[in-house]
Protein backbone atom coordinates (compact mmCIF):
# COMPACT_ATOMS: atom_id res chain seq x y z
CA UNK A 1 0.00 0.00 0.00
CA UNK A 2 1.47 2.76 -1.32
CA UNK A 3 1.52 6.28 1.67
CA UNK A 4 -0.50 9.33 -0.04
CA UNK A 5 1.91 12.98 0.45
CA UNK A 6 1.25 16.34 -0.98
CA UNK A 7 2.70 16.45 -3.86
CA UNK A 8 5.33 18.85 -3.31
CA UNK A 9 7.21 16.53 -0.55
CA UNK A 10 8.77 13.98 -2.80
CA UNK A 11 9.07 10.42 -1.07
CA UNK A 12 12.59 8.73 -1.14
CA UNK A 13 13.37 5.29 -1.72
CA UNK A 14 12.66 4.81 1.84
CA UNK A 15 9.52 5.75 1.66
CA UNK A 16 10.08 8.86 4.00
CA UNK A 17 9.04 12.34 3.34
CA UNK A 18 11.85 14.12 1.86
CA UNK A 19 12.79 17.64 3.54
CA UNK A 20 14.76 18.45 0.86
CA UNK A 21 13.94 20.14 -2.61
CA UNK A 22 10.88 21.66 -2.42
CA UNK A 23 9.71 20.65 0.55
CA UNK A 24 10.36 21.82 4.31
CA UNK A 25 14.29 22.69 3.31
CA UNK A 26 13.14 25.25 0.54
CA UNK A 27 10.93 26.46 2.99
CA UNK A 28 13.71 27.43 5.60
CA UNK A 29 15.62 28.76 2.57
CA UNK A 30 12.12 30.91 1.64
CA UNK A 31 12.57 32.50 5.07
CA UNK A 32 16.60 33.19 5.39
CA UNK A 33 16.07 34.96 1.59
CA UNK A 34 13.14 37.29 2.93
CA UNK A 35 16.17 38.10 5.79
CA UNK A 36 18.81 38.54 3.42
CA UNK A 37 15.90 41.12 1.30
CA UNK A 38 15.77 42.59 5.06
CA UNK A 39 19.44 43.13 5.02
CA UNK A 40 19.45 44.25 1.40
CA UNK A 41 17.48 46.89 2.18
CA UNK A 42 18.80 47.93 5.65
CA UNK A 43 22.67 48.19 3.55
CA UNK A 44 20.62 49.84 0.77
CA UNK A 45 19.22 52.62 3.08
CA UNK A 46 22.08 53.32 5.02
CA UNK A 47 24.32 53.57 2.27
CA UNK A 48 22.14 56.07 0.19
CA UNK A 49 20.97 58.00 3.17
CA UNK A 50 24.93 58.01 4.26
CA UNK A 51 25.62 58.91 0.61
CA UNK A 52 23.20 61.96 0.31
CA UNK A 53 23.76 63.26 3.83
CA UNK A 54 27.88 63.69 2.98
CA UNK A 55 27.35 64.84 -0.67
CA UNK A 56 25.55 67.92 1.45
CA UNK A 57 28.02 68.62 4.06
CA UNK A 58 30.33 68.69 1.04
CA UNK A 59 28.87 71.01 -0.78
CA UNK A 60 27.93 72.76 2.28
CA UNK A 61 31.44 72.65 3.86
CA UNK A 62 32.59 76.38 2.93
CA UNK A 63 29.66 77.98 4.77
CA UNK A 64 30.30 75.23 8.09
CA UNK A 65 34.28 76.44 7.68
CA UNK A 66 33.22 80.28 7.61
CA UNK A 67 31.63 79.78 10.54
CA UNK A 68 34.37 78.00 12.55
CA UNK A 69 36.51 80.91 11.42
CA UNK A 70 34.36 83.51 12.53
CA UNK A 71 33.87 81.90 16.06
CA UNK A 72 37.75 81.73 16.24
CA UNK A 73 37.85 85.46 14.92
CA UNK A 74 35.35 86.41 17.49
CA UNK A 75 37.03 84.54 20.54
CA UNK A 76 40.13 86.02 19.78
CA UNK A 77 38.49 89.81 19.60
CA UNK A 78 37.18 88.73 23.38
CA UNK A 79 40.65 87.97 24.51
CA UNK A 80 41.64 91.33 23.48
CA UNK A 81 43.65 90.07 20.18
CA UNK A 82 44.01 91.00 16.69
CA UNK A 83 43.37 87.78 13.79
CA UNK A 84 46.31 87.47 11.69
CA UNK A 85 45.42 87.19 8.00
CA UNK A 86 48.04 84.66 6.94
CA UNK A 87 46.99 82.44 9.80
CA UNK A 88 43.88 82.48 9.33
CA UNK A 89 43.31 81.65 5.74
CA UNK A 90 45.97 78.56 6.31
CA UNK A 91 43.57 77.79 9.27
CA UNK A 92 40.71 78.04 6.73
CA UNK A 93 42.48 75.56 3.99
CA UNK A 94 43.69 73.43 6.69
CA UNK A 95 40.03 73.11 7.51
CA UNK A 96 38.27 72.62 4.65
CA UNK A 97 40.67 70.32 3.43
CA UNK A 98 39.99 68.31 6.79
CA UNK A 99 36.32 67.94 6.05
CA UNK A 100 36.75 66.99 2.36
CA UNK A 101 38.39 64.21 3.96
CA UNK A 102 36.13 63.41 6.11
CA UNK A 103 32.75 64.04 4.15
CA UNK A 104 34.60 62.16 1.16
CA UNK A 105 35.54 59.27 3.25
CA UNK A 106 32.48 58.82 4.63
CA UNK A 107 30.40 59.05 0.83
CA UNK A 108 32.68 56.63 -0.06
CA UNK A 109 31.81 54.36 2.58
CA UNK A 110 28.43 55.16 1.46
CA UNK A 111 28.96 53.65 -1.64
CA UNK A 112 30.22 50.79 0.00
CA UNK A 113 27.23 50.04 1.66
CA UNK A 114 25.26 50.35 -1.67
CA UNK A 115 27.45 47.70 -3.45
CA UNK A 116 27.28 45.22 -0.26
CA UNK A 117 23.53 45.61 -0.47
CA UNK A 118 23.31 44.59 -4.28
CA UNK A 119 25.84 42.04 -3.26
CA UNK A 120 23.90 40.40 -0.34
CA UNK A 121 22.22 37.52 -3.20
CA UNK A 122 25.40 36.86 -4.27
CA UNK A 123 27.60 36.57 -1.12
CA UNK A 124 25.48 36.76 2.06
CA UNK A 125 27.96 36.18 4.43
CA UNK A 126 31.04 37.98 3.28
CA UNK A 127 28.18 40.98 1.95
CA UNK A 128 26.30 41.06 5.94
CA UNK A 129 29.61 40.70 7.64
CA UNK A 130 31.65 43.43 6.15
CA UNK A 131 28.47 45.65 6.12
CA UNK A 132 28.12 44.98 9.76
CA UNK A 133 32.13 45.52 11.07
CA UNK A 134 32.25 48.41 8.32
CA UNK A 135 29.20 50.30 10.33
CA UNK A 136 30.18 49.37 13.58
CA UNK A 137 33.70 50.41 13.18
CA UNK A 138 32.84 53.69 11.53
CA UNK A 139 30.40 54.30 14.02
CA UNK A 140 33.59 54.19 16.72
CA UNK A 141 36.12 56.09 15.10
CA UNK A 142 33.50 58.88 14.30
CA UNK A 143 32.56 58.53 18.37
CA UNK A 144 36.28 59.06 19.06
CA UNK A 145 36.09 62.19 16.91
CA UNK A 146 32.75 63.33 18.37
CA UNK A 147 31.63 61.77 21.19
CA UNK A 148 28.23 63.74 21.36
CA UNK A 149 27.78 62.04 17.94
CA UNK A 150 27.19 58.03 20.13
CA UNK A 151 24.50 59.52 21.77
CA UNK A 152 22.12 61.16 18.77
CA UNK A 153 20.37 58.79 17.02
CA UNK A 154 21.57 55.63 19.20
CA UNK A 155 17.79 53.91 18.52
CA UNK A 156 18.40 53.58 14.89
CA UNK A 157 21.99 52.63 15.69
CA UNK A 158 20.86 49.53 17.70
CA UNK A 159 17.86 48.83 14.99
CA UNK A 160 20.68 48.62 12.22
CA UNK A 161 23.13 46.82 14.40
CA UNK A 162 20.73 44.20 15.59
CA UNK A 163 19.27 43.88 12.09
CA UNK A 164 22.42 43.12 10.06
CA UNK A 165 23.92 40.40 12.94
CA UNK A 166 20.09 38.42 12.62
CA UNK A 167 21.20 39.16 8.90
CA UNK A 168 24.46 37.46 9.39
CA UNK A 169 22.80 34.67 11.02
CA UNK A 170 20.31 33.90 8.29
CA UNK A 171 23.31 34.49 5.21
CA UNK A 172 24.58 31.82 6.78
CA UNK A 173 21.91 29.38 7.14
CA UNK A 174 21.21 30.37 3.49
CA UNK A 175 24.48 29.56 2.47
CA UNK A 176 24.80 26.45 3.87
CA UNK A 177 20.93 25.51 2.18
CA UNK A 178 22.76 25.99 -1.03
CA UNK A 179 25.87 24.03 -1.09
CA UNK A 180 29.26 24.64 -0.77
CA UNK A 181 29.51 25.07 -4.62
CA UNK A 182 27.02 27.82 -5.35
CA UNK A 183 24.84 30.75 -4.28
CA UNK A 184 22.04 30.96 -6.21
CA UNK A 185 19.81 34.36 -7.14
CA UNK A 186 16.65 34.43 -5.60
CA UNK A 187 13.57 34.45 -7.89
CA UNK A 188 12.83 37.40 -8.99
CA UNK A 189 16.02 39.13 -8.88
Amino acid sequence: MAIEQPPDIPIEESGIPSLSGSGLGSLAQSAHRKQLKVARGILLAVGIIVVLMHLFLIANTNNEVDAVVKTEINALHARGMQEDTTSVEEFRTRVTRICYVLYGGMAALGVIYVILGLMVYKFPVPATVLGLVLYIGSTAILGYLNPLSLAGGWLWKILIVVGLAKSIQAAIAYQKGMGDDEVRLPAGM
